[in-house]
């Protein structure tokens, strides 16, 4: 997945590109506002249901929450930060309308897609999002090699 060196970044449609997982069970986004998830499109968050953006039933008002509530990754662009410890609505969810998978996180992250991680769902994406992604560690100790 190291992608074209001349390119600043790898789209996240590309990072996942013939990944096959499976569903896992904690995938729904569900609750309060999961039933929101579908209508914000790729790339977006809840500031599409703003009046600022023209929603005709605004639901939220601008720059209320944080800027990965209800955000949705782009398969045209570079995965935004995935957070250690994500509330229930914060993103980035999957395009396809559910919580990322560990697999696919792993791959937005640059891990090997054999890498093992122990633990509950949480605890992974703790471990990885506490962590520094494989190429960028690689890609900085290479600027200290001479």
């Amino acid at each position: 997945m190291t992608g074209d060196p001349h390119r600043p970044h790898v789209t996240a449609g590309e990072a996942l590109a013939g990944l096959v997982t499976d569903p896992e069970p904690e995938e729904a986004v569900n609750g309060k506002y999961g039933h929101l998830l579908p209508a914000i499109p790729p790339g977006d968050n809840y500031l599409f249901y703003t009046g600022e953006r023209g929603h005709p039933d605004p639901l939220f008002r601008w720059r209320s929450k944080y800027w990965s509530f209800l955000l949705k990754l782009s398969p045209d662009k570079p995965s935004p930060t995935i957070q250690a410890q994500p509330g229930p609505y914060v993103g980035p969810f999957h395009w396809e309308n559910r919580r990322l998978r560990i697999s696919e996180i792993k791959r937005l992250f640059t891990y090997p897609d054999d890498f093992d991680l122990v633990g509950s769902r949480a605890s992974i994406q703790a471990q990885l999002g506490n962590s520094v992604p494989p190429l960028l560690a690689e890609k900085v100790i290479r600027t200290f090699d001479c």
